[in-house]
């Protein structure tokens, strides 16, 4: 009898897992577990997200943390990798603008 209860709780587990979207940094060694995954394309759509966001928000862009900062768990992630088009260059500050 436990031979069959051990499988059934494991893919009860699983199946719980695969509900929720994960996101991962450059070393994918850190799979975090996330309620939902936004991928913006405009400032209005990033405005959007944090107002309708009731828990913890974290943001993140190429994912090259090394060990998990980017995300926090069953939370909301704003994904911007979506948002790559440069508006400005400015030289003389040594920033970007991007959207």
């Amino acid at each position: 009898m436990k031979l069959f209860i051990l499988p059934l709780i494991l893919s009860l587990v699983l199946t719980s897992l695969e509900a929720k979207e994960v996101v991962n940094d450059v070393t994918q060694i850190n799979p975090i577990s996330m309620n939902r995954v936004v991928s913006p394309k405009t400032v209005s759509e990033v405005q959007e997200a944090i107002k309708n966001s009731t828990g913890p928000l974290s943001i993140g862009g190429g994912r090259y943390s090394m060990g998990g900062q980017t995300a926090i768990e069953n939370g909301v992630q704003i994904d911007m990798t979506k948002m790559a088009k440069v508006v400005n260059l400015p030289t003389s500050c040594k920033s970007i603008l991007s959207r």
